[in-house]
């Protein structure tokens, strides 16, 4: 599906060098346990249902679009980064904007790198070839892709994102400076940006 499915893996677990403690917390206290996932932060599913969840979320209407931008700075190791909103319908509410930044083809030969596998065995079902693995996959088999590094300014997004009511055109700014981690590999960064509703969940 291209860009039109973002996916963020939330790493758990005390010796996985992957894990981001708020994004971590902020993803426990809405799902069961792992593996689990979120479409669009709504009811937790096993990843298995991802794709059908996802091609039920794509068809809701949306008010915005967003635009992400960055540049780096050799000198002091950071990257300024924005994320430009239009709303293209009228919208009132609370929304509020968060920044993640993902990283790919990370691998690493330290036991945290190992993955724990839920699917081992085939007893739990078909996982992308997963179920014919063993638990847990050792770390020279894996290489991880969306890996959650950071997310600003919090899990909850920033408050008074906009005002209580928008119109159709109005376009907004909002704009990090985030340190670089000496564990990222730049090349294989990706900045996310979302906007969230906070809407009853469904």
């Amino acid at each position: 599906y291209h860009d039109l499915f973002i996916g963020i893996a939330v790493h758990n677990g005390g010796n996985d060098p992957m894990v981001h403690q708020a994004y971590d917390t902020g993803i426990g206290a809405l799902i069961s346990g792992y593996p689990s996932g979120l479409v669009d932060r709504q009811s937790d599913i096993d990843p298995g249902a991802f794709e059908s969840n996802f091609l039920e979320r794509i068809v809701s209407p949306t008010v915005l679009t967003l635009e992400a931008g960055a540049e780096y700075n050799a000198t002091n190791d950071t990257i300024y980064i924005s994320l430009g909103t239009e709303f293209v319908d009228n919208a009132t509410g609370n929304y509020k904007i968060a920044m993640v930044i993902t990283e790919d083809s990370i691998t690493g030969t330290e036991n945290g790198y190992a993955q724990a596998n839920y699917y081992s065995g085939g007893g739990e079902g078909e996982m992308g070839g997963y179920e014919s693995l063993g638990n847990p996959v050792p770390a020279n088999q894996m290489v991880y892709n969306h890996v959650a590094r950071t997310i600003s300014p919090s899990f909850q997004g920033l408050s008074n994102s906009y005002p209580a009511s928008v119109s159709t055109g109005e376009t907004y700014t909002h704009s990090w400076y985030i340190a670089v981690d000496p564990e990222w590999d730049l090349e294989q960064i990706h900045i996310v940006g979302m906007v969230m509703a906070l809407l009853p969940r469904l």
